[in-house]
C-alpha cells in the first residue's frame, strides 16, 4: 500500500460525500486506501459511506474522539507508506494526490508536506503559519488587532510575505 487517505468526520455528511467523490474522481495512480473515521456524527454519515462508498474502510466511533484522536485512530489502522490526512471540506481538482506522492518519492529528506489550498474563487488560502507567540491569539480576537503593531505581528504569523506560489 502506497497511500492511506484518512478522513476524520463529525457531522459533515454533505462535505464528506463531496470529498470522497473527489478522491475517487481523481484517484492516485498507485495503490491506496481510504479510511473514514466517523466521530459519532449521528447525521447519517456512516450510512452514506456504507451505501455510496463501500470500498472505504469505515471506523464508526461510538464517541466523538475529536480531531486529533480521530486522525490518530485512522493512522493506527492504516497501512500506507504515506498518510494523507484530509478534512472533509477538501475538494480535488486534478491529480493532486499523485503530485504529492511524486514529491515525497523524489524528496526523501522531506518528512511531510502541506499542499497549496485554494478558496472556491481560486485565490490561495493562507494555510501555512508560523507558531504564534502568546500575544498573537489575543491580537486576532480582540480590538487590539486593529493597531499597526498588531497587524504586523499577525501578518508575520500568517506568513503573508511568503511566496505561496513556490514549493
Amino acid at each position: 500500500m502506497k497511500i492511506s487517505i484518512i478522513i476524520n468526520n463529525y457531522k459533515t455528511k454533505g462535505l464528506l460525500k463531496q470529498c470522497l467523490k473527489g478522491v475517487y474522481m481523481y484517484p492516485p495512480s498507485v495503490e491506496f486506501e481510504v479510511i473514514v473515521v466517523d466521530n459519532n456524527s449521528g447525521d447519517g454519515s456512516v450510512e452514506m459511506v456504507r451505501e455510496k462508498f463501500p470500498q472505504v474502510r469505515l471506523i464508526a466511533s461510538k464517541e466523538n474522539l475529536g480531531h486529533h484522536k480521530g486522525n490518530n485512530l485512522g493512522i493506527k489502522k492504516s497501512s500506507g507508506k504515506y498518510i494523507l490526512i484530509l478534512n472533509t471540506d477538501i475538494a480535488f481538482l486534478d491529480n493532486d494526490i499523485d503530485k504529492m506522492y511524486e514529491f515525497m518519492e523524489d524528496h526523501n529528506e522531506a518528512a511531510l508536506i502541506g499542499p497549496q489550498l485554494k478558496n472556491p474563487d481560486g485565490s490561495i488560502q493562507m494555510s501555512c503559519m508560523r507558531f504564534p507567540n502568546a500575544i498573537v491569539p489575543i491580537y486576532r480576537r480582540t480590538f487590539l488587532g486593529k493597531f499597526s503593531f498588531a497587524k504586523k505581528e499577525i501578518s508575520n504569523y500568517l506568513m503573508e510575505a511568503f511566496d505561496h506560489h513556490t514549493t
